[in-house]
Protein backbone atom coordinates (compact mmCIF):
# COMPACT_ATOMS: atom_id res chain seq x y z
CA UNK A 1 0.00 0.00 0.00
CA UNK A 2 1.14 3.81 -0.78
CA UNK A 3 -1.18 5.04 1.85
CA UNK A 4 1.62 6.30 3.71
CA UNK A 5 2.51 8.74 1.08
CA UNK A 6 -0.94 10.06 -0.40
CA UNK A 7 -3.34 9.33 2.23
CA UNK A 8 -5.09 7.02 -0.19
CA UNK A 9 -4.77 2.86 0.38
CA UNK A 10 -4.23 2.07 -2.88
CA UNK A 11 -3.77 -1.64 -3.10
CA UNK A 12 -0.45 -2.62 -4.46
CA UNK A 13 -1.29 -4.21 -8.00
CA UNK A 14 -3.25 -1.40 -8.74
CA UNK A 15 -0.14 0.85 -7.48
CA UNK A 16 2.03 -1.62 -10.23
CA UNK A 17 -0.13 -1.53 -12.94
CA UNK A 18 -0.63 2.47 -13.04
CA UNK A 19 3.04 2.53 -12.84
CA UNK A 20 3.97 -0.21 -15.67
CA UNK A 21 1.46 1.82 -17.76
CA UNK A 22 3.32 5.29 -17.22
CA UNK A 23 6.64 3.62 -17.91
CA UNK A 24 5.23 2.29 -20.75
CA UNK A 25 4.17 5.32 -22.44
CA UNK A 26 7.29 7.02 -21.22
CA UNK A 27 8.78 4.02 -23.04
CA UNK A 28 6.92 4.42 -26.33
CA UNK A 29 7.50 8.42 -26.84
CA UNK A 30 11.13 8.25 -26.20
CA UNK A 31 11.68 4.54 -28.02
CA UNK A 32 12.81 5.92 -31.37
CA UNK A 33 15.16 8.68 -30.06
CA UNK A 34 17.14 6.28 -27.80
CA UNK A 35 17.62 3.85 -30.47
CA UNK A 36 18.68 6.36 -32.95
CA UNK A 37 21.13 7.95 -30.17
CA UNK A 38 22.12 3.85 -30.17
CA UNK A 39 22.62 3.71 -34.16
CA UNK A 40 24.84 6.72 -34.46
CA UNK A 41 27.14 5.95 -31.95
CA UNK A 42 30.63 4.49 -34.04
CA UNK A 43 31.32 1.83 -31.71
CA UNK A 44 29.07 -0.98 -30.24
CA UNK A 45 29.64 -3.69 -28.19
CA UNK A 46 27.12 -6.13 -28.79
CA UNK A 47 26.00 -9.49 -26.50
CA UNK A 48 22.90 -11.65 -25.76
CA UNK A 49 21.85 -13.03 -22.57
CA UNK A 50 18.66 -14.98 -21.39
CA UNK A 51 16.01 -14.84 -19.62
CA UNK A 52 12.42 -16.63 -18.32
CA UNK A 53 9.72 -14.49 -19.96
CA UNK A 54 5.95 -15.59 -19.58
CA UNK A 55 4.72 -16.74 -23.45
CA UNK A 56 1.63 -17.62 -25.30
CA UNK A 57 1.77 -21.58 -26.21
CA UNK A 58 -1.41 -22.13 -27.84
CA UNK A 59 -3.45 -20.51 -25.59
CA UNK A 60 -1.82 -21.49 -22.75
CA UNK A 61 0.97 -19.14 -20.64
CA UNK A 62 3.85 -20.56 -20.11
CA UNK A 63 7.43 -19.35 -18.35
CA UNK A 64 10.32 -20.02 -21.32
CA UNK A 65 14.05 -19.20 -21.59
CA UNK A 66 13.93 -16.54 -24.35
CA UNK A 67 17.59 -14.36 -25.77
CA UNK A 68 17.67 -10.82 -25.45
CA UNK A 69 20.24 -9.15 -27.02
CA UNK A 70 22.32 -6.08 -25.53
CA UNK A 71 23.90 -3.14 -26.71
CA UNK A 72 26.69 -0.60 -25.12
CA UNK A 73 27.34 2.68 -26.87
CA UNK A 74 31.37 3.69 -26.91
CA UNK A 75 31.04 7.33 -26.69
CA UNK A 76 27.85 8.35 -24.86
CA UNK A 77 27.94 4.83 -22.64
CA UNK A 78 24.33 4.40 -23.45
CA UNK A 79 22.87 0.81 -23.01
CA UNK A 80 20.08 -0.86 -24.88
CA UNK A 81 18.11 -3.96 -24.67
CA UNK A 82 15.81 -5.69 -27.73
CA UNK A 83 14.03 -8.78 -27.17
CA UNK A 84 12.33 -10.14 -30.87
CA UNK A 85 10.21 -13.16 -30.02
CA UNK A 86 13.03 -14.55 -27.88
CA UNK A 87 15.03 -15.25 -31.19
CA UNK A 88 18.82 -15.21 -31.66
CA UNK A 89 19.06 -15.41 -35.16
CA UNK A 90 20.98 -13.63 -37.97
CA UNK A 91 17.57 -11.86 -39.01
CA UNK A 92 17.26 -9.85 -35.63
CA UNK A 93 20.57 -8.66 -35.83
CA UNK A 94 20.91 -7.74 -39.31
CA UNK A 95 17.91 -5.73 -38.96
CA UNK A 96 18.63 -3.52 -35.78
CA UNK A 97 21.53 -2.65 -37.71
CA UNK A 98 19.92 -1.71 -40.67
CA UNK A 99 21.20 2.04 -40.27
CA UNK A 100 24.42 1.54 -38.34
CA UNK A 101 27.32 2.33 -39.78
CA UNK A 102 30.53 1.66 -37.84
CA UNK A 103 32.60 -0.86 -35.54
CA UNK A 104 30.52 -3.85 -33.60
CA UNK A 105 32.35 -6.06 -30.82
CA UNK A 106 31.04 -9.17 -30.43
CA UNK A 107 31.83 -12.92 -29.52
CA UNK A 108 32.28 -15.29 -32.32
CA UNK A 109 29.05 -16.50 -32.54
CA UNK A 110 27.80 -17.67 -36.19
CA UNK A 111 25.14 -15.20 -36.83
CA UNK A 112 27.75 -12.11 -36.63
CA UNK A 113 30.03 -13.56 -39.63
CA UNK A 114 27.85 -12.22 -41.85
CA UNK A 115 29.30 -8.72 -41.35
CA UNK A 116 32.26 -9.99 -42.57
CA UNK A 117 31.37 -11.79 -45.92
CA UNK A 118 29.11 -8.65 -46.73
CA UNK A 119 30.84 -5.39 -47.47
CA UNK A 120 27.50 -3.66 -48.24
CA UNK A 121 25.92 -3.95 -44.41
CA UNK A 122 28.69 -1.35 -43.51
CA UNK A 123 29.91 -2.83 -40.39
CA UNK A 124 32.73 -3.72 -39.58
CA UNK A 125 33.70 -7.01 -36.71
CA UNK A 126 35.78 -7.04 -34.17
CA UNK A 127 36.24 -9.92 -31.80
CA UNK A 128 36.07 -9.86 -27.83
CA UNK A 129 39.01 -9.94 -26.04
CA UNK A 130 37.19 -10.81 -23.19
CA UNK A 131 35.12 -14.19 -25.08
CA UNK A 132 38.48 -15.62 -26.54
CA UNK A 133 40.40 -15.15 -22.92
CA UNK A 134 37.40 -17.89 -21.65
CA UNK A 135 38.66 -20.45 -24.27
CA UNK A 136 42.11 -20.26 -23.00
CA UNK A 137 41.14 -20.70 -19.33
CA UNK A 138 38.56 -23.68 -20.28
CA UNK A 139 42.04 -25.07 -21.80
CA UNK A 140 43.97 -25.11 -18.06
CA UNK A 141 41.56 -27.90 -17.42
CA UNK A 142 43.76 -29.90 -19.83
CA UNK A 143 47.06 -28.96 -18.51
CA UNK A 144 49.40 -26.93 -16.13
CA UNK A 145 50.65 -23.54 -15.58
CA UNK A 146 53.65 -24.32 -17.78
CA UNK A 147 51.13 -25.06 -21.52
CA UNK A 148 50.44 -23.13 -24.09
CA UNK A 149 46.98 -22.07 -22.54
CA UNK A 150 48.92 -20.12 -19.82
CA UNK A 151 50.99 -18.58 -22.37
CA UNK A 152 48.48 -16.85 -24.23
CA UNK A 153 46.55 -15.52 -20.99
CA UNK A 154 49.24 -14.04 -19.66
CA UNK A 155 50.20 -12.29 -23.15
CA UNK A 156 46.12 -11.26 -22.58
CA UNK A 157 46.98 -9.99 -19.10
CA UNK A 158 49.74 -7.74 -20.73
CA UNK A 159 47.60 -5.99 -22.73
CA UNK A 160 44.67 -5.55 -20.23
CA UNK A 161 47.76 -4.39 -18.30
CA UNK A 162 48.40 -1.20 -21.50
CA UNK A 163 44.77 -1.43 -21.62
CA UNK A 164 44.53 0.38 -18.09
CA UNK A 165 47.46 2.98 -18.24
CA UNK A 166 45.64 4.32 -21.86
CA UNK A 167 42.35 5.22 -20.09
CA UNK A 168 43.24 8.98 -19.51
CA UNK A 169 44.85 9.24 -22.94
CA UNK A 170 43.23 10.91 -25.55
CA UNK A 171 41.88 9.38 -28.60
CA UNK A 172 45.30 9.72 -31.20
CA UNK A 173 47.32 8.93 -28.39
CA UNK A 174 46.15 5.86 -27.57
CA UNK A 175 46.09 4.85 -30.92
CA UNK A 176 49.52 4.89 -31.21
CA UNK A 177 50.11 3.51 -28.19
CA UNK A 178 48.15 0.44 -29.27
CA UNK A 179 50.24 0.68 -32.07
CA UNK A 180 53.30 0.38 -30.51
CA UNK A 181 52.83 -2.12 -27.33
CA UNK A 182 49.30 -3.73 -28.24
CA UNK A 183 49.55 -4.78 -31.90
CA UNK A 184 53.16 -6.47 -31.49
CA UNK A 185 51.43 -8.94 -29.01
CA UNK A 186 48.17 -9.74 -31.02
CA UNK A 187 50.19 -10.53 -34.00
CA UNK A 188 52.04 -12.77 -31.60
CA UNK A 189 49.32 -15.06 -30.79
CA UNK A 190 47.81 -14.67 -34.14
CA UNK A 191 50.86 -16.23 -35.80
CA UNK A 192 51.36 -18.64 -32.56
CA UNK A 193 47.29 -19.29 -33.05
CA UNK A 194 48.50 -20.62 -36.75
CA UNK A 195 51.00 -22.59 -35.61
CA UNK A 196 48.98 -24.61 -33.09
CA UNK A 197 46.02 -25.41 -35.34
CA UNK A 198 48.13 -26.55 -38.20
CA UNK A 199 50.24 -28.50 -35.76
CA UNK A 200 46.37 -29.70 -34.31
CA UNK A 201 45.26 -30.47 -37.79
CA UNK A 202 48.29 -33.27 -38.14
CA UNK A 203 46.67 -34.70 -35.08
CA UNK A 204 43.84 -35.21 -36.31
CA UNK A 205 44.73 -36.73 -39.32
CA UNK A 206 47.09 -39.11 -37.31
CA UNK A 207 44.11 -39.72 -34.94
CA UNK A 208 41.82 -40.99 -38.44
Amino acid sequence: SIEYITGADIPKQTNNTMVNKLLTKIRNKFEETYRRHILIDPYLAIDETVGDVFVDDNGEVHLRTRYFWGFRTSVTNLVYFIYDKGSRSREVIVNFLKEFIGTIQTDGASMYKIFEKDPTLNVTRLSCLVHIRRYFLKSMKFEDETGIAQRFLERIRIIYKFEKSFKKLSDEERQKERATNVIPILNDMYNDLLYYSKQAAGKCGELL
